[in-house]
Formats: structure tokens, sequence, C-alpha cells
């Protein structure tokens, strides 16, 4: 983008409130994800099959509360560290949920800000009950004048598979002035 000489004013980063899933999933490696899959046309969705809203991840895969954010339902949470991105798993029925989380929009708001983009924006913001909109905010360096819901250690959650919170720090906080 540089060499094509666009300002980074007209450059915006986009955010999905809602998963792609895909199904028989065999993984390899967590971080950086490697594995397989097998396409299937009828794989569980909210709105249209292998498409989970973020509100129905939020109420049946990734519970959110005051202790940051806990898989259920047989699934877990991953990061990918290569990617900087989170995906759910179940291990079990072979289900893969490939999605944005607050920690991942968080940080894509920062690079916003680091980078001087021209903004982050969502697609599907009906489906968001307030934790991504917060964590997009919280990371263009917005403070809240009322708290709901105590954000930090949502936007801090990363994957079981990295068991440093120092590593989540570094993955989640791009810009040291909003560290804890």
């Amino acid at each position: 983008m540089v060499s094509m000489r666009l300002s980074p004013k007209h450059i915006q980063l986009g955010y999905a409130n809602y998963s792609r899933n895909a199904a028989n999933v065999k993984i390899e490696s967590y971080s950086p994800l490697k594995g397989s899959y097998t396409h299937r046309q009828n794989l569980m969705g909210t709105f249209e099959s292998a498409v989970t809203a973020i509100n129905d991840v939020f109420s049946n895969y990734l519970l959110p509360a005051a202790s940051g954010l806990t898989a259920t339902n047989g699934y877990r949470l991953y990061t990918d560290q290569q990617a900087n991105a989170d995906y759910l798993f179940n291990p079990t029925n072979g289900i893969f949920m490939s999605l944005d989380t607050p920690r991942t929009v968080f940080a894509k708001a920062q690079y916003v800000r680091k980078h001087k983009l021209g903004g982050i924006f969502t697609w599907m913001a009906d489906q968001d009950e307030g934790l991504m909109l917060n964590a997009a905010r919280e990371g263009l360096g917005y403070q809240a004048q009322t708290k709901k819901i105590e954000m930090d250690k949502i936007i801090n959650t990363c994957g079981s598979n990295i068991s440093q919170q120092e590593t989540c720090r570094k993955l989640t906080h791009l810009t040291s002035e909003q560290a804890p």
C-alpha cells in the first residue's frame, strides 16, 4: 500500500461478528495452525450453514464472565501466535470455528491507532451485544464513562495453548501505553 502511495487514512480494518465453521477437522499444529477438514454443506450455523453469529458464540461456545472468556460445550479456545488469531475447536465432534474475539478486535483497533489508519469497522453489528464494540473502542484508546462489564479480563483472554500471561499481553497489547 505504501508503494501505491495510498494514505493510511484511506485504509480501514474490519472484524467479523460471526464465525466460519468447518467439520471433520484434524489439527496437526495449534500455532501456527495447520490441519485439514472436510467440506460439508449442512454444518451448524445461526443464520446460514457454517456461520455462527457472535451472540450465539457468546451464549453457547465461549461464555463471557468477569474472569474472562471460558470455552464450553466441549470447545476449547486456541490462539495462533503467528497469525495473532483466535479460534474454537471441539476435538470430540471435530468442529472448528474461526472467529474474532474481544482480544483480536482490541489488537486490531490498536493496530489502527498505532498506524493512523482511517478506522475500524464491523460486519453484522446487530449480532454484537456490546463486547466486540467495547473491545474496539478500548483498543482505539477510548475510556468507558460507565462500565456495565469489566472488559480487561475478557480482552486479555488468549487460547489454552498460550500458557504465559506475558505472551498473551504481547499478542494483545500492540502499544505499550495500554498494557495493564
